[in-house]
């Protein structure tokens, strides 16, 4: 074969490998956006479950807090009733 008809060929071959590394550059492309909203989905629902865990944590310290400030003022009621009944029975006496 003459080296001019090889140039035919060699351009067509070279087309061809730059479309299949076109193909293949797009097909990479949209794996990795796949992988990414992928992640992005599985970072989304650990923010999520993180969230509700926070959520619970303050809730019970919450709890905790109005326990705390119900038996205060239990206690601070019990001795206003006390010093009244004091007071009272000093003026039956």
């Amino acid at each position: 074969m003459h080296p001019i008809w090889l140039l035919p060929i060699v351009v067509a071959v070279l087309v061809l490998l730059i479309q299949i590394a076109s193909d293949v550059e797009a097909y990479v492309r949209q794996s990795r956006a796949h992988e990414l909203a992928a992640m992005k989905r599985r970072l989304g629902k650990f923010e999520a479950e993180q969230r509700v865990r926070q959520q619970a944590v303050v809730m019970q310290r919450t709890r905790e807090i109005n326990a705390m400030a119900h038996e205060t003022c239990q206690a601070m009621l019990r001795t206003a009733l006390e010093a009244q009944r004091k007071e009272l029975d000093s003026y039956d006496e």
